[in-house]
């Protein structure tokens, strides 16, 4: 069966709706939420998956449900 919907990752969605519109570099989410600049960097360029780790701090430092992250993870 074809996709409705391209699946976007949600790294791009971090990027594009959370990050860019406040002006966060990766450098500095991770230094918010207390992870490498390089877990963001590979996270926000479609890398690495979502997990249960960052959807809970990405959650709490944009304050939605961390399901919120975890839901978009294909």
């Amino acid at each position: 069966m074809a996709k409705l919907f391209e699946e976007i990752h949600p790294g791009e969605i971090l990027r594009k709706d959370f990050m860019k519109p406040l002006g966060i570099s990766a450098r500095q989410l991770a230094a918010d939420i207390g992870v490498s600049p390089s877990r963001i960097s590979k996270l926000v360029d479609s890398h690495h998956p979502i997990t249960a780790d960052k959807s809970l701090r990405l959650g709490l430092f944009f304050a939605v449900e961390p399901r919120f992250w975890l839901n978009r993870q294909s």
